[in-house]
């Protein structure tokens, strides 16, 4: 079985200018992503989808291969599912067809090579078409948000707003780390998010997807403690 994996990293953010590029820890963000996908014994090819110069350049400083993506698909409004269609197009062209895709965004790099393997056992073994990664959600429970019209709050779960936390219904959240995916069914569907997926449930301590400087700010001191914890340098 032939796995190929994604990692997606435009050029043009703008609510971190340079994000998959900037330092954390001492390598830039998408160097974590590259050697998570290495790190995996069961993924087959990596290959880093961008526009940019400059990114593909630190791909390539990593040991990464590299596919530029036409400047329509890395635009704020672009939808990554186009990049990685137009990733299976180019390599087709080539010959190369994979089984598999995992995606692998840089803005969540706290997981490891072997949580790509267990997601994609997980995916073997529940029969469904893709399994993305998930976290517990606590704080932000859906029952502790509101809608808000003329300063007015509405709860979005009345039967909930009052409720304890330890008695409220469990509830997931994508947390951006892994999406692996059927080739069939990606191609059949055109998106990330098939209609059949089976959760891979991460530890939610660990949740950060880097969109905001504070985000960022926070990755930078979690990064650290979680190499720490997963004996990683």
């Amino acid at each position: 079985m032939k796995i190929l994996g994604i990692i997606p990293a435009r050029g043009g953010s703008k609510g971190v200018p340079e994000k998959n590029i900037l330092q954390v820890d001492g390598k830039p963000l998408l160097a974590y992503a590259i050697a998570c996908g290495e790190a995996s014994e069961k993924i087959s090819q990596v290959v880093v989808s961008t526009d940019s110069p400059e990114i593909e350049q630190v791909a390539k400083d990593y040991g990464a291969q590299v596919m530029l993506r036409p400047q329509e698909l890395a635009a704020d409004a672009s939808d990554v599912a186009d990049a990685v269609l137009f990733t299976l197009v180019e390599f087709q062209k080539k010959g190369e067809k994979f089984d598999r895709i995992v995606l692998l965004q840089p803005t969540a790099p706290l997981r490891t090579g072997k949580d790509i393997d267990k997601a994609l056992n997980l995916l073997e073994e529940s029969g469904n078409d893709a399994v993305i990664s998930v976290v517990k959600v606590e704080d932000n429970h859906p029952a502790r948000m509101y809608t808000v019209k003329s300063d007015t709050m509405t709860a979005l779960h009345p039967e909930w707003e009052k409720r304890r936390r330890q008695e409220l219904p469990e509830y997931y959240l994508r947390n951006g780390c892994i999406y692996a995916i059927k080739t069939k069914a990606f191609l059949a569907e055109k998106n990330l998010m098939p209609t059949l997926k089976s959760a891979y449930v991460m530890n939610e301590k660990w949740w950060i997807n880097v969109d905001t400087p504070a985000d960022f700010y926070l990755l930078e001191r979690l990064m650290p403690l979680w190499k720490k914890e997963n004996d990683l340098k």
